[in-house]
């Protein structure tokens, strides 16, 4: 990824403050000579009890509940965040930092969870919607247009060609690092 956007004009890197995405934007930042922001506002969701439960787990011992989040959206994990909330953070994420960086190039290094609720916001959909949005593979680049107001238009989604000169199709598959890219 950070081969890839090396000839980019980027002005800020932003990063999830958790250690996979502060891992993958040191890569970056390290490349551009920038220092990286970390930022609690660009997490993956909380899910709270499902918090490092496999989903074969999550199946065999809570079937009814993993079967209702599947088909209608609806979270079965207690504690942790909603969906809407977390779609309330990332959307307010996106208006603050759209509104510091006018007119400027910012790289902030998420989770998919998170780029799929960005997805939700700037389209207008609601947030349980989320599960429509395709997978989204790790070090792959999304890439948002997005006004002072917080309001935008999606320019790339999901763009992993940077990785297909190193990968395999197998490769490709997101690594089940989410409640989200653990989903067939």
């Amino acid at each position: 990824m950070a081969a890839r956007l090396v000839d980019e004009q980027i002005d800020a890197v932003v990063a999830s403050d958790l250690q996979r995405a502060m891992d993958t934007a040191r890569a970056l930042a390290t490349t551009i000579q920038l220092d990286i922001t970390p930022r609690v506002d660009l997490r993956e969701v909380d899910l709270g009890s499902w918090t490092g439960v496999s989903r074969d787990e999550l199946e065999r011992d809570n079937p009814g509940a993993w079967r209702s989040w599947r088909v209608e959206g609806i979270e079965g994990w207690e504690g942790g965040e909603r969906y809407e909330q977390a779609m309330v953070r990332v959307g307010e994420a996106i208006a603050g930092l759209a509104g510091q960086w006018q007119g400027k190039t910012v790289v902030a290094v998420t989770h998919g969870g998170c780029i799929r609720l960005a997805t939700c916001h700037l389209l207008g959909m609601p947030a349980a919607e989320l599960g429509r949005i395709m997978s989204i593979g790790n070090a792959s680049i999304t890439e948002f247009l997005v006004e002072p107001d917080g309001t935008g238009r999606i320019v790339r989604l999901n763009d992993v060609a940077h990785l297909l000169e190193q990968t395999t199709a197998d490769d490709l598959e997101p690594a089940p690092t989410t409640e989200f890219d653990a989903l067939p």
